[in-house]
């Protein structure tokens, strides 16, 4: 089995915002904070707001909460930074996903 941690500097996760449904890419840096790619110049993003994957290219299934964006953190950087969903420092437990596009099976 491979693990790609959200924060891995491989990952790159098909996402939206859920309020304002932008779609955009959630990028691992090998740090704290994720990075958002690919969102359209000038959108509106609300405080708080969650992301969750689009479902796009098939790897994972669409609703899956992986980050999310606070104001206070992106006041001063150029870049989209997020808030992961999971502190992968202290977590207890891990799921699996077997997924393909016909169902999901959580174990």
């Amino acid at each position: 089995s491979r693990v790609l941690l959200t924060i891995d500097i491989n990952s790159q996760i098909p996402i939206y915002f859920e309020r304002s449904k932008y779609r955009a890419i959630l990028i691992g840096k090998n740090s704290d904070l994720l990075e958002v790619k690919f969102l359209k110049n000038r959108v509106n993003l609300f405080d708080n707001d969650r992301l969750i994957t689009s479902g796009d290219g098939g790897v994972l299934p669409r609703g899956l909460v992986v980050g999310k964006y606070q104001e206070d953190i992106n006041r001063k950087s150029e870049k989209i930074k997020i808030l992961p969903t999971r502190d992968w420092d202290n977590f207890n437990y891990l799921n699996v996903i077997l997924y393909n596009n016909e169902k999901t099976i959580l174990k």
